[in-house]
């Protein structure tokens, strides 16, 4: 703890804040040290390796200097790095390694190799080699790339190429046989292709060159394209562009199924959109329209029942043509009846013709007869068969005779089922009465209608016990 100063003394003042605090004696610095003093000699030393490394750098300097005017390369791969050693100025040290770069260019472009020549041209744009000796080198390397790509038909290496040529500063007549080769290849093999960014792509390098629309390979291309559009567009849901398309596969003569296919679909989509409009006009040919070309039955309900309200003439002519079609797919003998029904009674409600309804009343009492075989009461069957008389099956063909003959036999059937129960009723009345002359009448019917032995023998055996 320091003591407090005596009176009189003077009272230190504090430091002011940030001000550094002052050290105690025993805290303060030491004095610096006393400079080293050299000797005569050991400055001589000092001021001769100096005045070395200044000349061995001049010299390294010098050396590149001349091999560079020489134009030296072997020397310059030597004698470059040798001057970075010795600390040449980096802007000498970069025209040295510029001016090897140079010297490999031009090696390289009279090699003709196109290894070589993207080795030192990547090599000569690092060092900064002058722009226009590199675009000269480029275009070279450019036009020997084409070349190759030519030869071997690689459709890659002539678009690396061409794209190098163009940066190059290549006009577009030196490009043109490596593009129209290019073009040519690229038409082959978007040929095959399914995807239309590439086929208008290849188009519009045709036109790009001068290929005539309308030459053979283009129209090949075209077509291609033509034909996977309109398959783009079937599958969905844009009326408008797949009208288009429709017309454009027409026009270049598209397979006629694929235009077909698009068309259904193009259909298919009108009578959706029709339904849901008030356009009479619009939705008959809508439905008939859909109707050719196949649209989902479903589809056909909603639109009847819209089309009877905007035009109940076009709906009596289509309703005309379902009861014509109806009867004529009838082609099962044993069909069941009540479709045919149905779809009479509507025909009937929508005014069609008497004329056009015989056919379908005819087929539905051919129908009707084959079910009636079925019947338990004699009467519907005879009110079938009553029904069927004027059309007179039995005459016409021996399908016809047989289908009445069923019927008949169906009748006698019946009334022998009701004669032998009857019989048996009577028969067993009879003999609970204990009459034996009415016992003997009832076993002489029973008799006749094919009653049970074991049941006539009773009732004998009953009557003459009785007598």
């Amino acid at each position: 703890q320091p003591e407090a100063p005596a009176d009189g003394e003077e009272q230190p003042e504090a430091p002011a804040d940030g001000e550094e605090q002052p050290m105690a004696e025993e805290e303060e610095l030491a004095p610096p040290a006393a400079p080293v003093e050299l000797s005569q000699d050991e400055l001589q030393q000092a001021e001769d390796a100096t005045a070395m490394v200044k000349a061995r750098t001049r010299l390294a300097y010098l050396v590149m200097e001349d091999a560079i005017q020489a134009r030296d390369l072997e020397l310059l791969h030597e004698v470059v790095p040798e001057a970075v050693d010795h600390n040449v100025e980096e802007f000498h040290v970069a025209r040295g390694y510029r001016t090897i770069a140079e010297l490999e260019l031009a090696i390289a472009l009279k090699k003709q190799s196109i290894q070589d020549l993207h080795k030192t041209l990547d090599y000569a744009r690092k060092t900064q080699v002058e722009e226009a000796i590199v675009l000269v080198a480029a275009r070279e390397l450019a036009k020997l790339e084409i070349k190759k790509g030519i030869a071997d038909e690689n459709a890659q290496l002539l678009a690396r190429a061409l794209d190098e040529g163009k940066a190059a500063g290549m006009t577009d007549k030196q490009l043109y046989q490596g593009k129209s080769f290019y073009v040519k290849l690229e038409i082959t093999r978007v040929l095959t292709s399914d995807v239309i960014k590439e086929l208008e792509r290849v188009i519009a390098l045709g036109l790009e060159i001068g290929l005539p629309a309308d030459s053979k390979d283009m129209s090949a291309v075209y077509y291609r394209l033509a034909m996977l559009e309109l398959g783009e567009a079937t599958r969905g849901r844009n009326m408008e562009l797949l009208k288009a398309r429709i017309e454009k596969a027409k026009e270049l003569e598209v397979d006629k199924e694929l235009v077909k296919q698009g068309q259904d679909r193009w259909n298919i989509l009108e009578l959706e959109a029709a339904t849901q409009d008030y356009d009479g006009e619009r939705l008959r040919e809508a439905m008939w329209e859909g109707k050719a070309s196949g649209a989902p039955l479903g589809m056909f309900p909603p639109a009847k029942l819209k089309l009877k309200d905007l035009l109940p003439g076009a709906y009596t002519d289509w309703m005309t043509m379902e009861i014509e079609e109806g009867v004529a797919a009838l082609t099962d003998d044993n069909a069941p009846s009540a479709p045919l029904r149905l779809l009479l009674d509507a025909a009937i409600e929508a005014d069609v013709d008497e004329e056009d309804l015989k056919p379908a009343r005819e087929k539905l009492q051919w129908l009707v007869m084959g079910e009636a075989v079925k019947l338990a009461v004699k009467e519907d069957i005879q009110t079938v068969l009553e029904e069927a008389g004027p059309y007179r099956f039995e005459f016409r063909d021996l399908k016809g005779k047989e289908r009445v003959e069923a019927l008949r036999a169906r009748i006698s059937h019946l009334e022998y089922q009701e004669n032998l129960q009857e019989a048996k009723e009577n028969l067993k009345n009879a003999m609970m009465s204990g009459d034996p002359i009415t016992i003997r009448n009832c076993v002489e019917e029973a008799e006749k209608c094919g009653v049970e032995k074991e049941m006539i023998d009773a009732a004998k055996k009953k009557a003459a016990e009785m007598s």
